[in-house]
């Protein structure tokens, strides 16, 4: 016998914002932690770190901590979140040597 069902299944894009210190500066030796804060996604989304567009391996937490700040830890961090609904990025410009990190 056949019996009919219903089933329902959404998702919903993630939205993300990446925090960091904004308009402070950091020396060498410094640590900074960036967060990536992510809203409304359904389902859960797969977190993705990269420096200057190279994937950071090992790195899928919504949180990194660069400790001990050199000039190796300049460049552009992104942090992507990725379901079923879509992708979004978070992305950070860190700067070494007592200038801005936007």
């Amino acid at each position: 016998r056949f019996i009919p069902t219903c089933s329902s299944f959404f998702s919903v894009r993630p939205q993300v914002k990446l925090l960091g210190p904004t308009g402070l500066s950091r020396r060498e030796g410094d640590l900074l932690n960036l967060t990536c804060i992510i809203n409304a996604a359904i389902p859960e989304p797969q977190v993705s770190w990269y420096k200057n567009g190279a994937p950071l391996e090992g790195e899928k937490g919504r949180n990194i901590i660069l400790a001990k700040l050199s000039d190796d830890d300049e460049g552009l961090y992104m942090c992507e979140a990725k379901n079923i609904g879509g992708v979004a990025y978070g992305i950070v410009n860190v700067t070494i040597d007592g200038k801005a990190i936007y």
